[in-house]
């Protein structure tokens, strides 16, 4: 191998490894692209690969002992070609090693950490990189809720659960909650929020029971777009954050997507999760399996509806949320 700093013509022999081997590592960060102007509606595997990138070398400090010599380099990182655009997905690719861990072994630890579907094959890996489709769900829900408190429709956020449940159902109303344009499955920025079915006899409680459930349909679609990029089958939903508290909004839940939902024992489990990951750090969980056993629910929703009443209203939902799609033709136009 070429040697810098040996003069021309002079060939130098050292028993043992003196440099990195040339090995072909190919990561690749899968998100979902948009407008830089419109960041809330991508997922940036930029953010995702930067911090992949840096979490490397962690990675590197605490899987390895401490004797063996390791290292790991990424010489190329590509990702998009326009400034205006956030790319669809960022490779990182020609590294070294020496003495290090398989590629299948570093992606593995980079799912562990960040939480993220991983797959290799023939020494590439391949790290899908989502957002948390629960936040999506809170925002929207919070969105909702904060807008009917300032319309006068229900005196705060709390209080949703028990106007709701004032009445059985929605009397065939059907609310789509896209105040802000629409993301997953359907990315149309010209969608806007739609009330359906009102008649002479809607009055507020149906009104807020349809808002509840139109934001349980939209956890339906963020599930069935889960299941569909990954191929995996989500035999029961884990919830948690302020949504979670309202028993109308989750027995919806459990409804629109036909399967338990488990109630988190912590409302915001976000730092719980947090905490989780500093003690497999540490050691006080070995790995994902014991802090997985060391879950358990505060209690479980089963769905009520059978399956062909839950197809008949979530067909419904769908048709109301067609209908609600494109009502600003030209944000609607935007695609990337």
């Amino acid at each position: 191998h070429n040697w810098p700093g040996l003069d021309a013509g002079t060939v130098a022999v050292h028993d043992g490894p003196v440099m990195a081997s040339g090995g072909r590592l190919v990561f690749t960060v899968k998100g979902h692209s948009g407008h830089a102007a419109l960041p809330h509606l991508t997922r940036d595997p930029m953010v995702a690969a930067a911090h992949l990138l840096l979490a490397l070398q962690t990675i590197v400090s605490r899987n390895v002992d401490p004797l063996d010599s390791a290292v790991i380099t990424i010489g190329v990182v590509q990702a998009g070609s326009a400034a205006n655009q956030i790319p669809g997905e960022a490779v990182m690719r020609d590294g070294k090693a020496l003495q290090m861990m398989t590629t299948h072994e570093l992606g593995q630890n980079f799912a562990r950490a960040f939480d993220i579907y991983f797959q290799s094959e023939a020494g590439q890996a391949e790290l899908c990189y989502t957002t948390s489709w629960g936040a999506s769900t809170r925002l929207v829900g919070g969105l909702i809720m904060a807008h009917g408190d300032d319309m006068g429709l229900i005196p705060h956020a709390e209080s949703s659960a028990e106007i709701a449940a004032a009445c059985e159902d929605t009397g065939d109303v059907w609310f789509v909650p896209a105040l802000l344009g629409m993301a997953t499955p359907v990315w149309d920025f010209g969608a806007r929020g739609a009330l359906f079915g009102i008649t002479r006899g809607t009055g507020r409680a149906e009104v807020v029971r349809a808002v509840l459930e139109g934001v349980a349909h939209r956890g339906a679609d963020l599930l069935e777009a889960a299941e569909g990029d990954s191929g995996r089958l989500v035999e029961s939903l884990r919830v948690d954050g302020g949504m979670s508290a309202n028993p109308v909004f989750v027995q919806a839940l459990a409804d629109a997507i036909g399967r338990p939902v488990d109630l988190s024992a912590t409302l915001e489990a976000t730092t719980l999760g947090a905490g989780f990951l500093a003690g497999m750090a540490v050691g006080v969980w070995s790995d994902e399996e014991a802090v997985a056993d060391a879950y358990h629910p505060a209690r479980t929703v089963e769905p009520k509806l059978g399956d062909a009443q839950r197809a008949t209203q979530r067909g419904r939902w769908l048709e109301a949320r067609s209908r609600a799609l494109k009502t600003i033709p030209e944000l609607s136009a935007i695609t990337f």
